[in-house]
């Protein structure tokens, strides 16, 4: 099956499961990252996108992680690409184009100072292969990291699938959090795991 049509069958998929069952899900995927991921985390800063309905809810992720003191930022949408954007727990957020929310003002961080990134996807399988929602953001971002930063999926268990098509250009992840455990895919680059 092509990414168009496998872009189609899980976003009808994630219409279809959300609702109370995806928040008790998204607390076990929280509680699963915080106990058995933030500790192998190396000091630096951790990146995680701000949850829209459908996705693993990652309010908690970022509340804790800035509770504990750990640097945060969240995805910032300009001119198609992806600007990695400090946050407090004061920070205001706004919906961008795509009504995803955003910090209002932009408090850009380097790349090369990400130590770990969390990341939303339409599926992934169990090589580290991600299903991203078209645009290529994410993808581009990615790249761009340093390869000893940890690239983290986040999924419900019924977004693991076989196999995903890879192109030269996708970015694999190094682990997969679903509700039901982790998914370290044999070629995963962090030796910490």
């Amino acid at each position: 099956m092509d990414k168009h049509k496998l872009r189609a069958k899980y976003r009808a998929l994630r219409k279809r499961e959300c609702g109370e069952p995806s928040l008790k899900s998204s607390a076990v995927i929280s509680s699963n990252f915080f106990s058995t991921v933030l500790p192998v985390i190396p000091d630096g800063i951790i990146m995680c996108y701000v949850s829209i309905k459908g996705e693993v809810d990652t309010s908690a992720i970022l509340k804790e992680l800035l509770r504990k003191g750990r640097s945060v930022c969240v995805p910032y949408l300009k001119e198609k690409r992806i600007i990695p954007c400090l946050i407090s727990k004061r920070t205001a957020f706004k919906k961008s184009a795509f009504g995803i929310p955003q910090p209002r003002s932009l408090k850009p961080v380097k790349s090369r100072d990400i130590s770990a990134v969390i990341t939303p996807g339409l599926a992934f399988d169990r090589n580290g292969n991600r299903l991203g929602f078209g645009g290529g953001y994410f993808d581009r971002f990615l790249a761009a990291l340093p390869a000893s930063s940890l690239k983290i999926g986040t999924a419900f268990s019924y977004q693991i699938c076989g196999r995903l098509p890879g192109y030269a250009h996708d970015v694999k992840m190094d682990l997969i959090i679903t509700e039901k455990g982790f998914i370290v895919p044999a070629a995963a680059s962090p030796a910490s795991l």
